[in-house]
């Protein structure tokens, strides 16, 4: 029987906005006010190392997405490079649980995000309403999922470019000596004291820069995979690392760092400072767009996981059915059912740290598989190839 293969659909602002908005998700929200309790000013300077530390794997797989630019991700680079066994089960499995955990996550967070404009919206039957309708999308086709992401992918980048020109041009707004708080860069510790605390604000928020990896995961339905899969997740990867280096420094200097510290409403704190009445409305709005984005691109990555492990004979074979979309329909109502299940029973939060656990561990196996394929498969063809590779 012929290999299922889904069809290519996706052009190159598909691409980056899949990056680009499936990164940028809660976490901004979020993560802005525990990184200032960390490391105060200094936090500005440990999202651009978060960026730069990401960048590594960002190449990486723009090398292996170009040389196997097929579904599976993570999971076909371990295949490739270290075979058919159990590692390629569990990197796959963990990559796929891993998304649809994080998809309920997201979808809770949507609920909760709505509520400040709904008092009385119940949380759970808002949550699965969301799950089910994004998985309808995906049904519907891959354009559909793309198309969905460009428009709110431009949403938020027009809302954080507002929130960061009013509030660097605004009397109101950005001021150097509340940014520095009185404080001086790496300032009275020792310079272990320093490094550790600048650690810690990376790892906070490096798991927010790797929603490049749905890039990689749905390589097979790119159009013209050796341009634009490599442009795709450069591009969405700087463009996340400027939103979130930009809007950290103008949180961090428009409020205290010390009265952020631990605030999981920074962003529309500062909003309400320098863009009163307007802006907290609109950063509720975006934060509301920013975890819809979340669901749509973990429950895509799930999907595709899922599609890949039923393929190659891991999974039970029915999850690779297409529908008359060329879509992989029982692999999507099977997330979407897992993604339910986990949000009415309520285990989202605890999910949420494995969901980080296994991002990590599926990030590490597919960076060491390339220095395996690297060794393996010298003279393959390889569409990018990653510079300074030692």
């Amino acid at each position: 029987m012929a290999k299922r293969k889904l069809k290519r659909q996706l052009n190159l602002i598909h691409v980056i906005m899949l990056g680009t908005a499936g990164t940028i998700a809660a976490e901004i929200f979020v993560l802005t006010g525990h990184a200032a309790g960390i490391a105060g000013p200094d936090a500005v300077l440990a999202i651009i190392i978060g960026g730069i530390l990401s960048l590594s794997i960002a190449l990486n797989y723009a090398e292996l997405a170009t040389t196997y630019p097929v579904t599976g991700g993570a999971m076909t680079y371990v295949k490739e490079g270290f075979g058919n066994g159990p590692l390629m089960f569990l990197v796959g499995s963990l990559d796929g649980l891993s998304s649809t955990f994080y998809a309920a996550l997201s979808a809770v967070g949507f609920a909760y995000s709505l509520k400040i404009f709904i008092p009385a919206l119940p949380i759970i039957p808002v949550a699965l309403l969301v799950i089910v309708f994004v998985a309808i999308l995906h049904v519907r086709g891959i354009t559909q999922v793309g198309n969905l992401q460009i428009g709110m992918g431009v949403f938020l980048l027009v809302v954080f470019g507002l929130f960061v020109f009013l509030g660097l041009t605004r009397e109101s707004g950005f001021d150097r000596e509340i940014f520095m708080s009185g404080r001086v860069l790496f300032e009275n510790q020792s310079i272990w004291a320093n490094i550790g605390r600048m650690l810690t604000t990376v790892a906070l928020i490096y798991n927010a820069y790797v929603g490049f990896e749905v890039i990689a995961d749905d390589a097979e339905e790119i159009k013209q995979p050796s341009k634009n899969i490599p442009i795709g997740i450069l591009v969405s990867l700087g463009l996340t690392t400027l939103i979130y280096t930009l809007v950290s420094y103008v949180t961090i200097g428009v409020i205290p760092y010390s009265e952020l510290a631990g605030s999981e409403t920074a962003l529309t704190d500062a909003a309400r400072v320098f863009w009163p009445k307007v802006g907290v409305p609109v950063m509720a709005a975006a934060g509301i767009i920013a975890t819809l984005t979340s669901v749509n691109s973990a429950m895509l990555s799930a999907t595709i996981e899922a599609f890949t492990l039923s393929r190659d004979q891991v999974w039970p074979p029915i999850l690779s059915r297409l529908s008359r979309w060329r879509t992989p329909y029982v692999s999507i109502f099977f997330v979407m059912l897992i993604s339910g299940l986990i949000t009415i029973i309520g285990l989202v939060d605890f999910l949420s740290f494995i969901s980080s656990a296994g991002y990590m561990f599926v990030l590490f196996w597919a960076s060491l598989s390339m220095v395996n394929l690297r060794k393996k498969y010298p003279d393959i063809e390889r569409p990018f190839k990653r510079p300074c590779f030692l």
